[in-house]
C-alpha cells in the first residue's frame, strides 16, 4: 500500500516497550501518528520516536483523560484509537480507507479478535467485541470514566467487518496485575453511584458472570481458556465489590452529599500570574461547593511561559491540569475542560474573576430546579463593585449600526433586574457562567473556530435554537477586573473582536448582513 491513509492514529503508553513496535508497525501506512507518553522509563519513547516525531508526553490523568489529549493532538478529520497491545490488520486498512470515502456515518464500531493467553477467544462474549474506534474528530469525544472509557459520537455510527488484533492477557501473573489496577478504579467508580444491597451483590454477581460468560456466552466451547478466563472475570467481580464494601467499611472516600462531586470546575489560564492564585483562593474559601474538596478543578494552560502553572499545582495538588505546547484559542482549550471533566454541572470561570460568598451555590441551585436551562451566569460587578454589563444580546447588524443604543438600553435594564428571581435572556457575559454538561454535549461543545471573543455567544445561540434556555441570576455575584484575563494575549484585540463577529455572521445570521457589515466596516477603514 503505498499511499498513506488520510487518518489520525492516537495511542497512549506507559512503559509499554514490550508491544508498542508492533502496533506501530501495524498503522505504518497512516499518515498521522500521535503518541501521548506519561514518562514511561522503559524504552517507549525511544522505540516511538523511530516511527513517527508526533510524541507528546503528559503525566498521567487517567486513560479517558489521556486518551482525549492524544485525540485533541490529532491533525486529520478521522481518527482511530488503538491501544498498545492492539495491531490494525491489513484487511481492516483496506475496509477503512472504503468505508471513510463512501458512507454518511460520523464512526465505526470494529470487531476486536481477542487473544488470551496466545489463543482467540471466539466466545465468551470476547467476539466479535465491537468497539467504538473510528470516528471524525470534529463530531466526538472520549467519555471520562475511571475504566473502560469508550468515545462517544454526536451522529450516526456504522459497523466494520474486519477486526483489530488484542493481544491482551499474554500470562496470569499479567492478568492479575492488570485485574488489581482495573477492579480499584471501578470500585472508585461504582463508590461514586451509591451502589444499594452492595453485600448480595458481592456474593451474587461473580457468580453470575461465571454463569453468564462459561454457559451463556458459551466459553466452554473455548475449552480450558474458558473456562480459566471465566473464573478470572468472576474473581474481578468479587474483588471489585469487595474494595468497594472495604473503603465505605473504613470510609475511605468521601461520601457523596449534596454539594460534593456535583460541578467541575474549568479555568483557561495563559502566563494568568497572580490573578489566576486569587481567583482560585476565592473558589477555595468563598463557597463549599467550589472548595477543591467537592468540587472537581481542571486547569487547562495555552502554553504559558511564566510559572502560573507550577505554582498552582504546588499549592493545589487535586487540580487536573492540561498543558498545551501552542495557544489555540479558548474555544479549543474550553473543550479539553470540558472532555475532561466528569461532573454534572461545569463552571466556567476566567482567571480575572473572583467569587462573592455563594454565588456558584446559587447558580447550582438554579439549574437543579430549571430542568430547560441549560446555563445560569451572575451577576458581573467591578472592582469598585459597580454593576458591570451581564446581559448580551445575540449580535445582528442592526445591534452593530446602533451600538450605543442598544448599551444604553442594557444598562437600564440591568437595574431593573430583581435578586429574588431568575430571567431568560438571549446571551450572558462569558467571564463565569454554569453549564449543564448533557447540553454542551448535545450542541457538540464550543465551536472551536473562535479564537478568542464571542465563542460563548455562539454557544448560547446553538443552545437556544435546541429548546434550551439561557438564564440569568442577579443575586449570584462575581467581581471581574474586566480585561486583566486577557492582557496577555499578544494579538490585536479590537482586530480579534471583529474577526470573531463576523465569523458569527457568517454562521448564524442571513447572508445580506454579513456583506452589509463588511462594507460598513469598510467604510470606517477597519478591515478583518
Amino acid at each position: 500500500m503505498n499511499k498513506k491513509i488520510p487518518i489520525s492514529v492516537a495511542i497512549v503508553t506507559k512503559n509499554e516497550e514490550e508491544n508498542i513496535q508492533d502496533a506501530l508497525e501495524s498503522v505504518r501506512d497512516f499518515e498521522d501518528v500521535v503518541v501521548v507518553d506519561s514518562f514511561s522509563n522503559d524504552k517507549t519513547v525511544e522505540i516511538c520516536k523511530k516511527y513517527t516525531d508526533r510524541v507528546f508526553q503528559h503525566e498521567w490523568q487517567g486513560y479517558s483523560t489521556q486518551k482525549q489529549l492524544a485525540v485533541d493532538h490529532a491533525k486529520k478529520d478521522w481518527i482511530i484509537i488503538l491501544d498498545a497491545d492492539e495491531r490494525v490488520t491489513p484487511e481492516l486498512k483496506s475496509e477503512i480507507i472504503e468505508k471513510i470515502n463512501n458512507n454518511s456515518f460520523d464512526g465505526f464500531y470494529i470487531p476486536r479478535r481477542n487473544f488470551f493467553l496466545g489463543k482467540w477467544i471466539k466466545h465468551s462474549g470476547w467476539w466479535p467485541d465491537y468497539t467504538l474506534r473510528l470516528f471524525k474528530k470534529d463530531s466526538s469525544y472520549v467519555e471520562l470514566r475511571e475504566v473502560h472509557e469508550k468515545v462517544i459520537v454526536n451522529g450516526s455510527v456504522g459497523y466494520m467487518k474486519k477486526p483489530i488484533e488484542h493481544f491482551t492477557y499474554k500470562s496470569i501473573s499479567n492478568y492479575l496485575e492488570k485485574m488489581e489496577n482495573y477492579s480499584s478504579l471501578s470500585a472508585k467508580e461504582l463508590s461514586n453511584k451509591k451502589v444499594s444491597f452492595l453485600t448480595f451483590w458481592m456474593w451474587i454477581n461473580p457468580f453470575l458472570v461465571f454463569v453468564k460468560m462459561f454457559f451463556l456466552r458459551q466459553g466452554f466451547r473455548d475449552g480450558i481458556h474458558g473456562f480459566v478466563l471465566s473464573v478470572l472475570y468472576s474473581l474481578y467481580t468479587f474483588l471489585k465489590y469487595t474494595k468497594v464494601w472495604e473503603n465505605r467499611h473504613n470510609n475511605n472516600f468521601h461520601s457523596i452529599t449534596e454539594i460534593s462531586n456535583k460541578i467541575s470546575i474549568i479555568i483557561i489560564s495563559h502566563n494568568s500570574g497572580k490573578i489566576l492564585e486569587k481567583c482560585l483562593e476565592k473558589l477555595t474559601s468563598n463557597d463549599k461547593i467550589t472548595h477543591p474538596d467537592n468540587a472537581e478543578w481542571i486547569l487547562v494552560d495555552n502554553a504559558s511561559t511564566d510559572d502560573a502553572l507550577e505554582v498552582t499545582i504546588k499549592k493545589y495538588p487535586k487540580i487536573k491540569t492540561i498543558r498545551n505546547s501552542e495557544n489555540k484559542g479558548f474555544a479549543f482549550a474550553a473543550n479539553q475542560g470540558f472532555k475532561a471533566s466528569k461532573n454534572k454541572y461545569l463552571l466556567y470561570i476566567n482567571t480575572d474573576v473572583e467569587v462573592i460568598n455563594t454565588a456558584v451555590s446559587s447558580l447550582v441551585e438554579v439549574l437543579d430546579k430549571e430542568q430547560k436551562a441549560a446555563v445560569v451566569g451572575p451577576r458581573l460587578y467591578q472592582q469598585s463593585l459597580s454593576i458591570q454589563k451581564s446581559v448580551c444580546p445575540q449580535p445582528t447588524i442592526g445591534h452593530e449600526l446602533l451600538k450605543p443604543f442598544f448599551k444604553l438600553k442594557a444598562d437600564i435594564r440591568e437595574m431593573f433586574y430583581k435578586d429574588d428571581k431568575s430571567y431568560s435572556v438571549p446571551s450572558i457575559r462569558g467571564a463565569c457562567f454554569l453549564i449543564r454538561k448533557e447540553a454542551l454535549e448535545l450542541v457538540g461543545g464550543f465551536d472551536d473556530n473562535y479564537f478568542f471573543y464571542l465563542e460563548e455567544t455562539d454557544l448560547f445561540y446553538r443552545l437556544r435554537k435546541n429548546g434550551w434556555k439561557v438564564l440569568y441570576l442577579p443575586r449570584s455575584g462575581v467581581i471581574h477586573y474586566s480585561g486583566m484575563g486577557s492582557e496577555t494575549i499578544p494579538f490585536d484585540r479590537k482586530k480579534m473582536y471583529r474577526e470573531s463577529l463576523m465569523k458569527y455572521f457568517k454562521k448564524n445570521r442571513p447572508e445580506w448582513e454579513t456583506l452589509f457589515l463588511k462594507k460598513y466596516w469598510r467604510f470606517l477603514g477597519k478591515n478583518v
